[in-house]
């Protein structure tokens, strides 16, 4: 699998990923121990493709050969901006010639964001009513509604308690229009890893899971947990694994 930047540049070393993650991101979050570091580690010096390609496999039941990656892909959902930021975006294909499309989430202890779906509309509202210009309002009820139809009342009782990323970021990997799509949270249980924080992040996706009414793909190997959901009406397979300290 070739890593390459959003520009086209080729990435083989942690320091081409460190320059290209800095550029996109607050480089204060680039440090060993934490998600953007090992995730870059994971895949440019312990075999991190080979690893996914077998847990794709798995979970798909097909060869799966994943081509190209890019760290820190914008992943535009909608009309408005600010698109989906993953933290790695792969394209590949299956045995059966199917193109294939991974959104990578990496955690190690840090939040699925910190605030839920109805938090953030709530906040918007609150802003819309003080005079202060804000589409929030109007991209939250897209965005709810690609997982739930209804009244945007009703469909914030179901899907308001969801950490915003959870929803933005399996949002942005179904619009990268492939085949097959999949949303991957991989946790790295490094040195900095905290199991209380680690346990909440784990709670707030099975709720996610719960809420868009994911069903459970069988036949998992263990230390993977997989579902398949609905986005705006196109499946998405989301996968959820533990990478053990190293």
């Amino acid at each position: 699998m070739k890593v390459k930047s959003g520009g086209g540049k080729e990435i083989t070393t942690l320091s081409d990923w460190e320059g290209w993650f800095k550029s996109r991101r607050d480089p204060q979050q680039w440090k060993d121990g934490r998600s953007a570091y090992s995730l870059a580690d994971f895949i440019i010096n312990r075999n991190g493709a080979s690893h996914l390609e077998s847990v794709l496999a798995t979970v798909l039941a097909t060869r799966v050969v994943l081509d190209t990656a890019t760290p820190e892909m914008a992943a535009k959902f909608d009309s408005y901006r600010n698109p989906a930021q993953l933290d790695l975006g792969i394209c590949g294909h299956t045995a059966e010639g199917q193109s294939l499309f991974v959104g990578v989430e990496a955690k190690v202890d840090e939040p699925f964001d910190d605030k839920t779906v109805g938090a953030y509309y709530q906040a918007a509202l609150i802003d819309r009513n003080m005079g202060k210009g804000t589409r929030v309002p109007g991209r939250i009820r897209g965005l709810v509604s690609l997982y739930a139809p209804g009244r945007i009342d009703e469909v914030l009782r179901s899907i308001g308690p969801i950490r915003y990323q959870l929803l933005t970021g399996t949002a942005g990997t179904v619009a990268i229009c492939k085949a097959i799509s999949v949303f991957l949270v991989l946790v790295f249980r490094t040195s900095l890893y905290d199991e209380v924080k680690g346990e909440e992040n784990r709670q707030d996706y099975r709720e996610f899971i719960e809420r868009v009414h994911g069903r459970a793909v069988s036949g998992i190997s263990s230390g993977v947990v997989a579902h398949e959901v609905a986005v705006g009406g196109r499946p998405l397979i989301c996968i959820y694994q533990d990478i053990e300290r190293f």
